[in-house]
């Protein structure tokens, strides 16, 4: 696996708990302290360093943790450390992952402007 990452921008549109232009692919769904997004995406992990690796772990973080947003991937609760969310990610194709973010209610309408980063290690 090589040292390089790489950053991508996923726009999820305009969040509001009366609804709004939510991205194509994400849903929004009212719940009682706010709303949920939720959205799919892929990860691809490349062996730039030629060591045939098959799998590794994937753990994921939120840089900046904000205003009572919660975040989770493929139901894992993230913080500002890093916190594994798969074991046996494939190494060479894409595999899918599920992003949620919960916005409370209090939270003034507008685009959800966080990041969460990702850590992988080879198995």
């Amino acid at each position: 696996m090589s040292g390089s990452s790489q950053s991508t921008v996923l726009d999820l549109g305009n969040v509001s708990f009366g609804g709004g232009g939510v991205a194509p692919g994400v849903t929004l769904r009212r719940t009682k302290g706010g709303v949920l997004l939720t959205t799919r995406f892929g990860l691809l992990l490349q062996d730039g360093g030629g060591t045939n690796l098959r799998t590794a772990t994937v753990s994921a973080f939120v840089l900046n943790a904000d205003s009572g947003k919660t975040y989770t991937v493929d139901g894992v609760k993230l913080t500002t450390g890093p916190q594994v969310v798969s074991t046996m990610a494939p190494v060479g194709t894409v595999s899918a992952h599920r992003l949620e973010i919960e916005v409370p209610i209090s939270e003034n309408p507008g685009r959800v402007m966080s990041a969460v980063g990702f850590l992988v290690t080879a198995n």
